[in-house]
């Protein structure tokens, strides 16, 4: 799915895609792989050095398991708070926080 922000205000008006996928191009484009759009590479993935997101099967079982402990009712603390027991760190090799799950859970779905 492609998905267009727009920005208003003091920033003026913007537009960004948040990524392009062949299932589903935006403005008549088709790709085969999904492509970085901004700055960061999110969880669960790896950039191959063109721009392409490519799947980090480790961060990705991370994300199974986020998704595994919410559906069992725990709050976005607690599993951050469990990640950090377990010394897994995150893309950014730093503690998790609530949000930060809750963020790739959101997009995860």
């Amino acid at each position: 799915m492609c998905r267009t922000l727009q920005l208003d205000g003091i920033f003026g008006q913007a537009g960004a895609r948040s990524c392009e996928r062949a299932d589903s191009p935006c403005d008549g484009e088709s790709t085969d792989t999904r492509r970085r759009i901004s700055g960061l590479i999110p969880f669960g993935f790896d950039e191959d050095g063109s721009g392409n997101l490519i799947v980090n099967a480790g961060e990705q079982a991370v994300v199974k398991s986020m998704k595994a402990m919410r559906s069992r009712g725990w709050s976005y603390h607690k599993i951050a708070d469990k990640l950090n027991e377990d010394r897994i760190k995150s893309k950014a090799g730093k503690r998790w926080y609530a949000a930060s799950v809750r963020g790739i859970l959101r997009r995860a779905r």
